[in-house]
């Protein structure tokens, strides 16, 4: 059986915020969260996404859809329940609406809500959010790429294609080690607790910086990258069910 789950919009809040059904009992009385219009209730759908992530009516989702030849095409909307239908739905905002069961069935993750997350729903709704998968890395990609330019002009560096993917591939295990040694994880003769989350973050950014370069010096695009990754995650996930 479905369980019932709610959590609510509080505007009492200031500023307004998201808080789950616990933290709001604790604070008002079941009445005046149904009652009130300061309240916006959302309800658990019963579902999860790709990542283990509740879905709530209000939900803003990211829905993968993959063809025939495993090419992966990404769409953006809104959950909501549907009284008609009756059932959660995934309102899409290209058109391709369907039961949020489909679409969770095919992969989908939750990127937001109506909420938290105006603007990514005015994105969506534009169709400006169909980059959202790369955007972010195809940026990446060109500040990584200036940044390798300038430092082979500044040393004036005379190496080949493949002496600098070769070097590169060795600094990233260099890096990922360094990493791996400030989270300590692998110390079981040591009591110390792991360095600060700022220098983690500062070595993970290093770990980031040779990752791109290996790929931009691959000639991976920043497509391709975002392509390659999603096709091998529904992969991961077939793997999960069919016991790999």
């Amino acid at each position: 059986m479905r369980e019932f789950k709610f959590r609510a919009w509080d505007m009492i809040c200031k500023p307004p915020r998201m808080k789950s059904w616990e933290q709001l009992l604790a604070q008002y009385q079941l009445t005046q969260i149904f009652a009130s219009d300061f309240f916006k209730v959302m309800q658990y759908t019963g579902f999860k996404d790709m990542f283990g992530i509740e879905i709530y009516g209000g939900d803003i989702l990211k829905a993968y859809f993959y063809d025939k030849w495993e090419d992966c095409s990404v769409s953006y909307g809104k959950v909501e329940f549907d009284v008609e239908l009756g059932g959660w739905q995934a309102y899409m905002f290209n058109g391709e609406n369907d039961y949020l069961s489909e679409w969770v069935e095919e992969g989908c993750e939750i990127i937001g809500n109506i909420h938290d997350n105006p603007n990514i729903l005015k994105q969506a709704e534009s169709g400006e959010s169909e980059d959202f998968k790369n955007m972010e890395i195809k940026k990446l990609y060109e500040l990584q790429d200036k940044l390798n330019k300038t430092i082979l002009d500044k040393f004036e560096l005379p190496m080949s294609k493949n002496e600098l993917l070769s070097n590169t591939l060795l600094a990233l295990q260099v890096e990922v080690s360094e990493l791996a040694n400030a989270t300590r994880c692998f110390k079981h003769w040591s009591v110390k607790e792991a360095e600060s989350k700022e220098r983690l973050l500062d070595e993970y950014a290093d770990v980031l910086h040779f990752f791109l370069s290996i790929g931009s010096q691959l000639d991976f695009t920043p497509d391709e990258v975002v392509q390659a990754y999603l096709t091998k995650n529904k992969e991961n996930y077939r793997r999960l069910r069919e016991g790999y």
